[in-house]
């Protein structure tokens, strides 16, 4: 009897996505070789890898390079698995919009979602315990599971932090950390690449401290022996 695989889960993702009106015919990896946006040599490993392409829908992924691109006519997203993935996204994403301006886009975000490891042995209790001691009727007992979300207008974008029990390990957090900037009115919007170059820099650095941030204040309710008087 063959033996039964895990699924994989990557411990980290960043992605950028562009919503408004997209057209998935044309996000064909060709396309983007043509731009300038992949290779030769990734072009043909993303022919043999999982593709599709259809009106409604495009994907494609090149596994080598770690990045996977989708279109719909809603919005465009491309990820990647690694932090050292982060600058060839950017640089994808300008490259597609420098080519599209006149997408209309109605907003982009940007996005960090990580599973960390922290000191803690049990992260649905700890949390369950945050919320409980806010006092404002959380029920207690064991709790298979918690999550805590918080969205706050900045000047410019929106900020939504969630954390919650990583599906990885018992002592694991994920924390996703996105950043939604809007555009005000719908047209042609020639500079979307190069609002993303300009921001995303400042964006990976509020993400790293934020999920910093979240790490080091669960260790800290770790309760050391000398802690206790004993």
């Amino acid at each position: 009897m063959a033996e039964k695989q895990t699924p994989s889960f990557p411990r980290e993702v960043y992605s950028i996505t562009v919503a408004g009106s997209m057209n998935p015919r044309i996000h064909h990896p060709q396309w983007y070789r043509v731009i300038g946006a992949i290779s030769e040599e990734e072009l043909q490993q993303s022919l043999k890898e999982r593709m599709a392409i259809s009106p409604i829908i495009t994907q494609f992924s090149v596994e080598s390079a770690r990045f996977a691109v989708a279109c719909q006519a809603d919005r465009w997203d491309i990820q990647t698995d690694s932090r050292g993935g982060t600058n060839r996204i950017l640089d994808i994403a300008v490259k597609v919009f420098q080519k599209l301006p006149e997408t209309p886009v109605q907003f982009y975000a940007l996005t960090a979602a990580r599973h960390l490891d922290t000191l803690l042995s049990n992260i649905k209790e700890e949390l369950a315990k945050l919320m409980v001691g806010l006092g404002i009727g959380f029920p207690e007992g064991r709790s298979p599971g918690s999550t805590l979300e918080l969205a706050v207008a900045a000047d410019e974008y929106l900020s939504t932090l969630q954390v919650q029990p990583s599906m990885l390990s018992e002592n694991a957090v994920f924390v996703s950390y996105a950043d939604q900037f809007q555009k005000a009115g719908i047209g042609p919007l020639s500079s979307v690449g190069a609002l993303i170059m300009a921001r995303y820099g400042a964006y990976l650095n509020r993400a790293d401290e934020v999920a910093e941030t979240v790490v080091s204040k669960l260790n800290a309710r770790v309760i050391k022996p000398n802690d206790t008087g004993q």
